[in-house]
């Protein structure tokens, strides 16, 4: 099995609209045979956040 785990999130249960910025913390392991590898994360339908490691 290669790619991401997931170990642990934190994230708030609630934010109120334009109240400043947010903390999102996911740890994870990377399979070290991984590769093209791209991590997103959505919130319904929307992409929020787009990372693609070195």
């Amino acid at each position: 099995h290669k790619g991401v785990k997931i170990r642990k999130i934190d994230l708030p249960v609630a934010v109120h609209n334009g109240t400043g910025p947010v903390d999102l913390s996911c740890l994870y392991q990377v399979d070290e045979h991984a590769k093209g590898l791209v991590i997103k994360w959505f919130h319904d339908s929307e992409q929020i956040y787009h990372w693609i490691p070195p």
